[in-house]
């Protein structure tokens, strides 16, 4: 409310006037009538003042705040001391804010903590592919000889005795050496050979050469090299980690607080 301001007295105004134009007033009454005039519209001015005063105390106690749309400073308009509010959002005070705290700001810029929790998968396998294959090879045995020879040596053991039956003179001969049979002198009869017959053979085998080589040669099978490989990994970042707009839809006006 705007303070209550006091009207002219046309009353008071009367007798200035008559006091102005009268020659024949006297100064003392004049002085005492205006002094009077004056104490009385004091005293009204402060009962007004206290009025008023009342009245916004009533209407606009100390921590009222004041929304308009006009920027007037309320002081001017109903009295007190008032400090504007700028810049700011107000928000009513409960169990989880208290009032007079402070907090908010117009843009954020989000944390890895305030990102929501996600992720990115991907997996997969490699396509089929056949690498059937075989390999060819060949190759030669040494040629180490086997070159040898073998020898041996009979016995001396071969007395023995033939008997044979004669009817004269018996000669036997052996190598060139003509002798008569024992026991035969020229009468028919039974006669019995000589044992002596004691002999030997030497064997001897000749080497032979055996060097030789065996070549080999061929190609492996086939072999079927159908495979896969599984793979993992993460993917690359993305995004530019700038500041969001935090602020919900608005409309400005003027605000103010009461402080006195």
């Amino acid at each position: 409310m705007a303070n209550f301001e006091v009207p002219e007295n046309p009353e008071y105004s009367e007798v200035v006037r008559k006091f102005e134009e009268d020659d024949l007033a006297h100064a003392d009454l004049f002085n005492d009538v205006t002094q009077k005039l004056v104490d009385n519209d004091n005293f009204l001015k402060t009962k007004i003042d206290e009025i008023n005063k009342r009245l916004l105390d009533l209407i606009h106690p100390i921590g009222s705040v004041y929304t308009s749309s006009n920027s007037a400073n309320p002081g001017k308009l109903f009295g007190g001391t008032w400090v504007q509010i700028k810049d700011t959002f107000l928000l009513t005070a409960g169990d989880a804010y208290k009032a007079g705290t402070t907090g908010g700001e117009v843009s954020h810029t989000l944390s890895v903590a305030e990102i929501p929790s996600h992720g990115h998968g991907y997996s997969g396998t490699t396509a089929n592919d056949n690498n059937d294959h075989a390999h060819t090879f060949s190759a030669n045995t040494g040629t180490v000889s086997a070159d040898h020879s073998h020898g041996g040596y009979t016995s001396t053991g071969g007395d023995h005795t033939h008997q044979a039956y004669v009817k004269k003179d018996v000669r036997l001969t052996t190598g060139g050496t003509t002798s008569r049979i024992s026991g035969v002198d020229g009468s028919a009869g039974s006669h019995t050979t000589s044992i002596s017959g004691s002999h030997n053979h030497t064997v001897q085998t000749y080497g032979i050469s055996a060097n030789h080589t065996h070549g080999v040669s061929g190609t492996t099978g086939g072999r079927n090299a159908f495979h896969q490989h599984a793979y993992s990994g993460t993917t690359a970042g993305t995004g530019s980690s700038m500041a969001h707009n935090n602020m919900p839809p608005y409309r400005v006006v003027y605000a103010w607080e009461r402080t006195a």
